[in-house]
Order: structure tokens, then C-alpha cells, then sequence
């Protein structure tokens, strides 16, 4: 499939759900356009990396080009896709400053699975396994559109996770754990792993929790098991 093509499906479900919550609920809640922002850049990436996330809010849309690195959230998902890619291509995995980080992240995806903004800072788990439920299909082919090699679930306590199982039917459950936190999963790898916000966003310098997730992630990818699913992973294109 061409990459024109597949946006277009990508953007033309998105405008399928919208629709359809606006005719459910009336035009009262933002609709949270998400997925890469831009996605030559995400396709020219090695892996292609996809955070899978609980819900956005404060008018923030993942799908906009340009966004910047300038939040506790946006900081780490970026330390941790430059952790994914140099740990691949056996380089040293160094915790960044946020001055050492690029100005963007516009060449990963991100999908949340609550696409209502209710301006919910503090998520539900219950109210986003509903969305993760009642919106499956639409999750579940957004993903295939996108096709991720590389899902890091961003939720902790296995939330996320436990959204992709029910996204995916199970999936996760039938097929074999290559290491802690770590599963081959439809021909991706699915990691379980921390929110980008922990700790909280609104704690804007840097600490301890943010180099102990760092170095946790770290240690997931330099597993041999999980090194050897990823190299697999990328060679079947």
C-alpha cells in the first residue's frame, strides 16, 4: 500500500469515528486527532515506534506536524525512542538533558485510546478500558494502518497493556512473553511500560523517576531474547 493511500485511510477513519461520536453525544467534546504527525518521517524511521497512551486533553491533537519537545510528556517519549534507537544500532543509551533533545518528535506515532477530550487530567482506568472496548475496531484498524514495528503500552500498573489485549482479542495472551514486560505480538514487538508523565507532568525538571524509567526501558531492550525479536521484526520488510 502507498503511503498517500494509507494517511488517507488513516485520516478518513479518524473522520468516521468523529462523525460518529458527534452523532452519539452532539457536537460537545473535542475529537483528539492523533496517529503520526508526520508520516514520511515515521515511515523513514528505523524502527517505526508507536506509543500507545490513555487519552489527550488541553486541545492537544498528536497528529499535528511540529510538535514540540517542551513537556515532562514529550521529553521522555522522546529520551525513550532515542534509547529504542541507539540501543538498536548498538550505540550507548545516554539519559538526555532536554537541551540535548531535538526541538520536535514528529517521526513517531501516537494513539490514544480515549479520542474524547473531557479535559480529564487525572484518567480513569475503568473510563479508558470503556473507550478501548467500545472503540476497538476503529483502534484495531488505526493500528494496521499505521503498522507500528515497535508498540510501547504507556500506562503503567498494565493498563494499556490490558487496552491492547482488548483491541487485539486476546492477542497478547495467546502468544509467547519474550521477557518481562515484553511480547511478539502480530509480528510487532508490544513492550509494557510507564507512562511518559510519571511523575507527574506538572514536576517540570528532571528526577529520579525519570532516569529509573529510563534505565528500566533500557534494560527491557538490552535483553538478548528481545534484541533478537526486534532484529526480526525489522527484517520481515
Amino acid at each position: 500500500m502507498k503511503l498517500t493511500e494509507r494517511k488517507k485511510l488513516h485520516d478518513d477513519l479518524l473522520i468516521r469515528l468523529h462523525t460518529l461520536y458527534d452523532d452519539i453525544r452532539g457536537n460537545v467534546d473535542e475529537f483528539i486527532y492523533d496517529g503520526p504527525s508526520d508520516w514520511e518521517l515515521y515511515y523513514k524511521s528505523k524502527p517505526r515506534i508507536l506509543f500507545l497512551l490513555k487519552e489527550s486533553w488541553g486541545s492537544h491533537h498528536p497528529s499535528q506536524q511540529g510538535l514540540k519537545i517542551n513537556t515532562k510528556h514529550m521529553i521522555n517519549l522522546a529520551r525513550w525512542k532515542i534509547a529504542i534507537e541507539n540501543k538498536i544500532n548498538n550505540k550507548p543509551c545516554i539519559f538526555l538533558k532536554r537541551e540535548s533533545l531535538p526541538a520536535n518528535l514528529d517521526d513517531v506515532a501516537r494513539v490514544e485510546i480515549k479520542k474524547i477530550n473531557t479535559e480529564s487530567k487525572l484518567s480513569s482506568n475503568s473510563d479508558i478500558k470503556k473507550y478501548a472496548i467500545n472503540d476497538k475496531d476503529f483502534l484495531r484498524e488505526q493500528i494496521e494502518l499505521i503498522n507500528p514495528q515497535i508498540i510501547i503500552c504507556c500506562g503503567g500498573s498494565q493498563l494499556i497493556l490490558d487496552c491492547y489485549d482488548i483491541i487485539f482479542e486476546n492477542h497478547i495472551k495467546n502468544e509467547k512473553k519474550i521477557s518481562d514486560s515484553v511480547w511478539l505480538s502480530n509480528n510487532r514487538i508490544v513492550l509494557d511500560f510507564y507512562h511518559p508523565s510519571t511523575p507527574p507532568s506538572y514536576i517540570e525538571s528532571d528526577t529520579d523517576v525519570d532516569v529509573q524509567c529510563y534505565e528500566k526501558l533500557v534494560g527491557l531492550l538490552s535483553n538478548d531474547s528481545v534484541k533478537d525479536a526486534i532484529a526480526w521484526v525489522m527484517s520481515q520488510e
